[in-house]
């Protein structure tokens, strides 16, 4: 039996680049390597393997379908491999101390401000990034190794995030606020429908709430991730809001906001989620507890 034959990374670029071209000549300047060289190449691989790579013809060089399965395979491996690279660059600036965080909104304006505090205290952090986007969004960059770590609307119990580290940080319950001066807090028979003919300001509904079926239908929805430009419009005007309690604590026991019960039972959940290969690097070991030292702080963390 004789021993297969091996073709390097050098190589299956040379018959990517000649695929791509149909030319031995545009090929070569592609690599900025010399005709001959590329030809020579060609030669060599095509003799070691034994097989034809492609059809000369006046119309250019066409791949044979040997060629065409040998390249499909060395695409799907090549990019896993610039993934590798890219990974392990990330991995080196979170040992250099260089994070990416991703927030959800509520994590932003609830847990973040008192973590990022301790972060620039208690560590040696060199640069601390911070993005805040919605679930999907965050999901996808921690995958593609464009954040070190996500803090969102994560349940720990989704099955989509079984090749994710995670980490539960809280749950509470979604309510709705209005003004205490809102007048349809006069209307003794109120209810939901009567409600709903006021406009909703809050963040769009997703991750762990949507997963519960969300609020409902039949609001006049204004959609708004950030809660410090949402509350003044909740106390000046007759709009409605709603989100974890916490985020209303100060305003509901000042007297300013109160709560209605005319929401379905619904809960946000958080988490923390990082890849399984960071999570012990200790910057990002750090960070995942402060999250949790946070959520306890505000009686979050589920019991």
């Amino acid at each position: 039996m004789r021993a297969s034959p091996r073709l390097s990374s050098g190589d299956l670029s040379i018959l990517a680049a000649i695929r791509s071209t149909r030319s031995i000549s545009r090929a070569a300047d592609q690599l900025g390597m010399s005709q001959p060289t590329v030809s020579k190449k060609l030669a060599r691989m095509e003799e070691l393997t034994r097989h034809i790579f492609f059809h000369r013809s006046h119309a250019g060089l066409t791949p044979t379908p040997v060629v065409d399965a040998v390249l499909d395979h060395f695409e799907v491996v090549h990019g896993q491999l610039a993934r590798i690279d890219h990974l392990l660059d990330q991995l080196a600036e979170l040992e250099g101390g260089d994070v990416t965080i991703g927030v959800g909104p509520i994590v932003e304006q609830l847990l973040l401000p008192a973590v990022l505090q301790s972060l620039l205290v208690r560590t040696r952090a060199n640069r601390v990034s911070v993005v805040t986007e919605e679930a999907a969004t965050l999901v996808r960059g921690l995958r593609e190794v464009d954040l070190d770590i996500i803090v969102g609307p994560f349940d720990t119990d989704d099955p989509q995030f079984g090749d994710l580290a995670a980490k539960h940080l809280a749950t509470e319950r979604i309510v709705a606020v209005a003004a205490t001066g809102h007048p349809e807090l006069q209307n003794p028979d109120a209810n939901l429908q009567s409600w709903q003919r006021y406009p909703l300001v809050a963040p769009r509904m997703q991750g762990s709430i949507s997963n519960q079926g969300g609020i409902g239908d039949g609001w006049r929805w204004l959609s708004c991730n950030n809660y410090a430009v949402i509350k003044p419009m909740i106390n000046r005007g007759e709009a409605v809001s709603a989100g974890p309690k916490s985020i209303f604590r100060r305003e509901i026991e000042s007297g300013a906001l109160v709560v209605l019960d005319i929401l379905p039972s619904l809960h946000w959940r958080s988490a923390c989620l990082v890849r399984p290969e960071t999570k012990h690097v200790p910057l990002v070991a750090f960070i995942i507890e402060e999250f949790v030292r946070v959520a306890r702080s505000y009686a979050l963390l589920a019991k």
